[in-house]
């Protein structure tokens, strides 16, 4: 970390003119820095927004669906409790098993719609990145910025210097929403293997 800081140092002191450091100056035509909190940029866009209500929306849906399947189990496991005394140990076994087998794939199925969920988000959030990155590319050609810095890395800015909003409204307008795609045809063959 100290090496990286001291890099950093000696690039500001050699690279940037001193004209920077000057109180009165305004922004150097020969080295242009600027701020971007793409964090920022990335949670309040539209298409994030509507990124996570869609994904919340098939959370919920896949939550009402597991709430069902648990509550047949507890049925199902009553039963066979209930049946227990009246059942051979080999048919009560048979039973026992399949129910541990119907359980295991529940969990299964779980555990796949969490993966799914997970990679749609990531595969929307990596569609807005790309997104944020192209505009922040262009606006940098355009107006001849020669480093956009990370909000993170900086201790402090003019305001001028920051073009977080910039990019936030141009992603608004290019990109309103990301259509998340979570496997449902992965998940239709593996409700019919469950079945």
């Amino acid at each position: 970390m100290k090496k990286l800081f001291c890099t950093f140092f000696l690039l500001v002191n050699f690279l940037i003119p001193s004209d920077l450091f000057c109180s009165n100056s305004t922004m150097p035509t020969a080295f242009p820095v600027v701020i971007l909190d793409q964090e920022h940029v990335l949670y309040e866009c539209k298409a994030a927004q509507e990124t996570r209500a869609q994904i919340e929306s098939q959370r919920l849906a896949f939550q009402t669906e597991i709430d069902k399947h648990e509550k047949e189990l507890r049925q199902e496991e009553e039963i066979l409790k209930q049946l227990e005394a009246s059942l051979s140990e080999k048919e009560f076994l048979k039973r026992r098993n399949a129910f541990d087998h119907r359980v295991a794939d529940i969990h299964k199925k779980v555990a796949l719609r969490r993966s799914q969920l997970e990679r749609a988000f990531n595969k929307a959030r990596e569609e807005i990145m790309n997104k944020i990155n192209e505009i922040v590319a262009r606006l940098s050609n355009e107006k001849k910025y020669a480093l956009v810095m990370q909000k993170g890395a900086v201790i402090y800015s003019r305001k001028p210097l920051d073009i977080t909003q910039d990019v936030l409204r141009e992603l608004d307008n290019l990109l309103p929403t990301v259509i998340v795609e979570s496997g449902n045809e992965i998940r239709t063959m593996t409700e019919e293997n469950l079945k």
